[in-house]
């Protein structure tokens, strides 16, 4: 799994997104889980977040890593 330079927790959103079981950014967008209060970070700690949020970690929610927050 690539992590990026910067943050060595940091991962994509497809990976994050595949990791909570989902099977595209697309299912997940039109899920009801899109618009949970809590839902997956960009993190391979498998760290979950609130919509706008970072975990400890420093990775962002996949909904911000998106842009769509």
């Amino acid at each position: 799994m690539a992590t990026t330079l910067k943050n060595p927790h940091r991962i994509s959103v497809k990976a994050a997104l595949l990791e909570a079981g989902f099977r595209s950014i697309e299912r997940f967008v039109a899920s009801n889980a899109a618009h949970d209060s809590i839902v997956p970070a960009c993190c391979n700690e498998g760290c979950e977040v609130e919509p706008d949020g970072r975990c400890w970690h420093g990775c962002p929610s996949v909904l911000l890593a998106l842009g769509v927050i």
